[in-house]
């Protein structure tokens, strides 16, 4: 995975040319996994949130999706490997 987009508070991980996302809430230890058809979903919203909000920073844009796209109530606490 590489971070494409990071802020003080999220984080977005791609792999394999968009075929997989990552969007991790860095504070609240929580993130979301997305592949396949629910990654070009992710990615379509993602696109229109970065065109609706030219001027925001990246926390704002990543938190908007969190909020607004309702990615937050799926999100998962990150697994750390031990």
């Amino acid at each position: 995975m590489i971070t494409i987009m990071q802020g003080e508070r999220f984080k977005l991980e791609s792999a394999g040319n968009g075929a997989v996302y990552l969007l991790t809430d860095i504070g609240a230890g929580r993130d979301v996994f997305f592949q396949g058809d629910d990654a070009l979903q992710f990615e379509s919203e993602l696109e229109m949130a970065e065109h609706r909000f030219p001027d925001e920073l990246i926390d704002y844009v990543l938190s908007w999706l969190w909020d607004q796209c309702d990615y937050g109530s799926v999100s998962q606490p990150i697994q750390r490997a031990s």
